[in-house]
């Protein structure tokens, strides 16, 4: 009996401590609910067809085509998907502090008058495109930091977190599709390079006409693994050293050859360095691209780092 009402006490203790955690949980979500900020406006993200931004000199139009997003104006061919989208996405989350109120016939005061830098998001529904234009005004000079935005020809203003409009200053450099080359590893079949020729041979790689004995394998497979998966780190807009790198550079020419879609496909590749960096541009893309530090130890050219030496 005694062992009973203890058992019983245990129980009601054990299930005000598990109402005591559930009501603090409730409460913690409401706190944080609360925290949110209202948005001027929602979208569905499928929706959207085209994205334009106009910022500090800077123009930048992506579009979606068949389903991928293009860099449009200026042309600079594929974006890289995932930067794309994720101005979508910062389009989605515009959310405001505090409203100014019916503002029209003083704009001025809040640099909305003539407001250069604006950022604007296409939605299409049932055949039929409308824009949305976030203008963007001074900065409020409020905490927290933000700036005026105005909606559309909306009356309100509204007081925006400065890092909602940063997030949607997307820069050009790093925009496009950066991926020069496209290979499973495991696919490639040949790779050359200053009149060296790589290639597959069962599982294992010929080097030349070197023996096996004299080839270091690992070196080779970093080789072809770096080129098979070459991805920019960003374009290179620099004009100056864009004509250095045509005129007075001369690159390490590559040719990688791999199975892809039951056929062989090549892709053409131009390594330089110069002064401390390394860039590259490939056969099928007028663009230069540099190539972030990871690329100076794995991309070499030397013959003798893929062979033993002789007293090895």
């Amino acid at each position: 009996m005694k062992r009973n009402i203890i058992y019983l006490l245990i129980f009601f203790l054990l299930l005000g401590i598990a109402y005591f955690a559930y009501d603090h949980y409730q409460s913690r979500q409401k706190k944080w609910s609360d925290l949110k900020q209202p948005e001027i406006f929602s979208f569905r993200e499928k929706n959207a067809a085209k994205w334009k931004i106009s910022y500090n000199n800077t123009n930048i139009t992506c579009t979606r085509i068949n389903g991928k997003w293009y860099i449009t104006d200026p042309e600079l061919g594929l974006a890289e998907q995932d930067e794309a989208v994720a101005n979508v996405k910062n389009f989605n989350t515009f959310e405001y502090i505090s409203t100014v109120g019916n503002t029209n016939k003083d704009l001025s005061k809040y640099g909305l008058d003539s407001a250069e830098n604006y950022y604007t998001i296409y939605l299409k529904t049932n055949n039929h495109t409308a824009a949305h234009t976030f203008y963007q005004g001074n900065a409020t000079g409020l905490k927290p930091p933000g700036y005026y935005i105005r909606y559309n020809k909306s009356p309100e203003i509204y007081h925006v977190r400065d890092y909602i409009i940063l997030a949607l200053q997307k820069e050009l450099a790093v925009l496009p599709d950066k991926n020069l080359i496209e290979f499973e590893q495991e696919n490639v079949v040949t790779v050359r390079f200053n009149r060296n020729l790589i290639r597959k041979k069962g599982v294992f790689w010929e080097f030349n006409d070197f023996p096996q004995h004299k080839i270091i394998m690992t070196n080779i497979d970093f080789l072809v693994h770096y080129l098979a998966l070459l991805k920019a780190e960003k374009v290179l807009f620099n004009n100056k050293i864009k004509t250095k790198l045509k005129n007075e550079v001369s690159p390490v020419r590559f040719s990688i050859t791999a199975r892809k879609n039951n056929s062989l496909e090549t892709k053409k590749l131009k390594i330089f360095i110069y002064k401390t960096n390394m860039y590259a541009c490939t056969g099928e893309n007028t663009n230069y691209y540099c190539l972030s530090d990871q690329y100076f130890s794995n991309l070499i050219t030397n013959t003798d780092h893929y062979l033993y030496s002789n007293d090895h």
